[in-house]
Parts: C-alpha cells; structure tokens; sequence
C-alpha cells in the first residue's frame, strides 16, 4: 500500500488491530492477509518513525511479528532476495546469507538471502554490539557482560566478520582455538578459517 498526496511519513502501521512492522516513510509491506475482511490503520506524522522495522523486501514477506524483544520476518524465494531493516539501536542478524549495517548511514541494515528463511533481528545488550559486515549465516548468538558467542554456518565463499563495540575485545577464540583480528577504523575485522558446516566464534571482552 502506498500512500499519497501527503507530505506526512508513515509513523505507525497496525492489520487487524496488531502492530506491524513493515513499512517505509509511504509505503507499507504487506504480509500474507487472512481471507475476509482485514482493517489496516496508518498513522501518520511530520517525523520519522524510530520503530525498528523492515523497510524494504525484494520478494515475497509470508509473516512479521515480534517475539519478546526481537522482530521475526519470513521471507519465501526461491532466488535472491534483498531486504532492509531500520534498526537505531545496537542488535544482531539471525539467518542472513549475507548483511552490512549502516553503510551509506540512516541505521539500514541491508543484506539478502538465498532461499526460503526466517530472519530474527535480536538487540544486543552489553557493549553496544553490532554485526557491521557478515559474507556467512550467524544463527545464533549469546552474550553475557564480559563475553558473547556467535554461531555460524558455513557461507557460499570467503568467510569474515566485521564488527563494533563499546569496549575493545580482548580474546576471540574459533571453535576454541585463537584467533586473530584485526582493527580497521572504528571496526573490528575477522577472517575466518576453512570449516566445515557449523562452527563457533567467541568473543572476550
């Protein structure tokens, strides 16, 4: 749905009395709609929405919901499809094939995924953590104050993480072995090791 003739962006959406959280500043993204009858209420307002939500999807977006404090997208293709998230606070990516955070600014994360998935978008809490560049799928991820463990899936090429923090990181260790990093401005580079389906990233601060 798009909407016109307005100089107003869109603030908020809700379907069927529920929040929804897919929507840029004039158009809103539909999920799959339930037969019958579906109201669909857009607030508008002069400002930007602050809401973390998905501001753009190449293909089909089955569902969005929220899960406690992370937001969940179902995505069906069968090709690539590229998607973007508003995000103004610091989180992490579930399941992309690849993303990038905050490249030309505007707090968009921006990545794509090659088959049918189920993106989760969790905030980090401790150390302002963020994934800035992944070319791989974290499909999970655990932090505690002092240390955080990313899950990975092997990726189609080249395997590296960027990342920022608060607090420099001290230690990071690949399936429990060390591993380097590197500084490079005000991001953190890691250039993983050959491996084998599955594998572990911990990261000591």
């Amino acid at each position: 749905i798009r909407i016109e003739n307005t100089r107003a962006q869109i603030q908020k959406v809700r379907i069927n009395g529920e929040p929804h959280a897919a929507f840029n500043d004039q158009v809103v993204i539909l999920p799959n709609l339930q037969k019958g009858l579906n109201t669909i209420e857009v607030m508008l307002d002069k400002n930007i929405s602050e809401q973390p939500r998905l501001t753009y999807i190449s293909k089909r977006m089955l569902a969005i919901h929220t899960q406690g404090d992370s937001l969940i997208v179902q995505i069906q293709t069968k090709a690539k499809a590229k998607f973007d998230f508003f995000i103004p606070y610091p989180f992490v990516l579930l399941h992309a094939d690849a993303q990038e955070w905050n490249r030309n600014g505007g707090d968009l994360v921006q990545g794509f995924v090659l088959s049918d998935r189920r993106l989760v978008l969790k905030p980090s809490r401790f150390n302002a953590f963020v994934i800035s560049r992944a070319s791989l799928p974290i499909t999970n991820f655990k932090e505690e104050a002092s240390v955080l463990t990313l899950s990975l899936r092997k990726g189609a090429g080249a395997d590296s993480i960027w990342f920022q923090c608060a607090k420099p990181p001290q230690r990071l260790t690949f399936n429990n072995q060390p591993l380097r990093f590197q500084k490079v401005s005000n991001e953190y580079r890691v250039t993983l090791p050959d491996f084998v389906e599955q594998a572990k990233v911990t990261i000591a601060f």
